[in-house]
């Protein structure tokens, strides 16, 4: 909240602000203590400069709005100005202060010299780190995978004769998919990426992870919706038979409109004004498909109505 971050895309400015933050901080602890005293307490005025550096100025500034931060040049810079520092010892008196830090600076700081060296953009241990969570990913993916497949099976073995037994000893997968996506979620955010590489990785696990986690709820979905039939042909009352069913395409179909607004919100569209657009839509659609609404609601009638059931015979003109 310090920070001027508006050359930050937004699709990654609320974790690469996290980490030009800490960053600053150990930029400015290898710089010198800050004292209070000689920070001017004014509320207009020109920027007041913390240090120069060969690669730039940490500088904070007065806004239109009356705010004071690190203006976008010092933000911008900064990677570079801690490339120049990162070699210095910290200042007397904050060299055993590290174990606030993400752990990425700790890594940073404890690593050799010679794996900070950058190929292909990035330095050589957060290329390790990558493959690290690559792996790890997978490795939980296919864990997970062989664990729930079993279950499903035991499952299914215990429920024989019953509509659970015809559900896919697989139909937990997504479940897989969904754990991976989530470790390399976190994991890159460990890694405390540059905003090119953060903006590319980090925008495709989080788009991987809603469409595993819409295919794991809809797999769930289809397990409820077994369980419940098979608790429906337990029972005399015909009419859950009937209701049953709308209950899975229902779950469905909520399910699948917050999987649209996780993925809109992670991409930065404007969620409030698409929840107004999907309700003006669903009006719109609500208009234009009146015979559907009317059979909607005349469906529901003879639901409550107990008019027929299932696997009642209906007789029209002696047929």
């Amino acid at each position: 909240s310090t920070l001027d971050l508006e050359s930050i895309n937004p699709l990654v400015r609320a974790e690469q602000g996290e980490n030009l933050a800490w960053l600053l901080l150990e930029v400015m602890d290898r710089t010198r203590i800050v004292d209070l005293e000689r920070i001017p307490n004014r509320k207009e005025g020109s920027s007041w400069i913390f240090g120069e550096y060969d690669s730039g100025v940490i500088r904070i500034a007065r806004y239109p709005d009356g705010r004071w931060l690190f203006d976008n040049e010092s933000v911008t810079d900064l990677n570079e100005i801690w490339d120049e520092v990162a070699g210095k010892e910290k200042i007397k008196g904050l060299e055993n202060s590290d174990e606030h830090l993400p752990l990425y600076l700790r890594i940073r700081n404890r690593i050799p010299q010679t794996l900070h060296q950058p190929h292909f953009l990035l330095e050589t241990w957060r290329w390790i780190g990558i493959l690290l969570i690559i792996a790890a990913g997978l490795l939980a993916d296919k864990l997970l995978s062989v664990f729930l497949k079993l279950f499903v099976r035991g499952w299914k073995h215990r429920h024989e004769n019953s509509p659970i037994s015809t559900v896919d000893e697989t139909v937990l997968r997504p479940l897989g998919l969904m754990a991976m996506a989530v470790i390399w979620w976190i994991g890159l955010n460990l890694l405390g990426l540059p905003e090119q590489a953060m903006l590319i990785l980090l925008v495709a696990v989080k788009f991987l992870a809603a469409i595993s986690g819409v295919w794991a709820a809809y797999r769930l979905v289809d397990i409820v919706g077994a369980y419940l039939t098979q608790k429906a042909r337990m029972t005399e009352n015909r009419m859950d038979d009937a209701l049953i069913p709308l209950i899975p395409k229902t779950l469905k179909i909520f399910v699948t409109v917050v999987g649209i607004v996780f993925i809109a919100d992670n991409l930065n569209i404007n969620v409030s004004g698409l929840i107004a657009g999907l309700g003006l839509g669903g009006l719109a659609f609500a208009l234009a498909a009146k015979d559907m609404v009317q059979n909607l609601f005349g469906s529901v009638t003879i639901l409550l109505d107990r008019t027929f059931a299932v696997v009642d015979w209906i007789v029209v003109d002696d047929k």
